[in-house]
């Protein structure tokens, strides 16, 4: 469970430093796996929104399990694109 909350925190801090590379990035350690690389505004929010459910289900089990480190992390590399979108539901 680990390995994949780590993969959706370093890629979506990777999409949200082509989607707002104003933000100040987030801190993290080496990535687990490869981590995509997007090209592209567009790119990086088709990701967003093709994963939106299950960036939100990592955020519920980094919060319920012992993965505090990631619990709060993963909603700092949303909060743009949940902005982007209006989506603070």
């Amino acid at each position: 469970m680990r390995r994949l909350l780590t993969w959706y925190l370093h890629t979506a801090n990777a999409a949200q430093r082509v989607l707002l590379p104003e933000l100040p990035p987030i801190e993290l350690d080496d990535p687990v796996g490869r981590v995509p690389e997007f090209e592209n505004f567009a790119e990086a929010l088709s990701w967003y929104d093709a994963e939106r459910a299950n960036l939100l289900a990592a955020v519920r089990q980094a919060a319920a399990g012992d993965h505090h480190d990631i619990g709060w992390r993963l909603p700092m590399a949303l909060l743009g694109f949940f902005n982007l979108r209006r989506a603070w539901g």
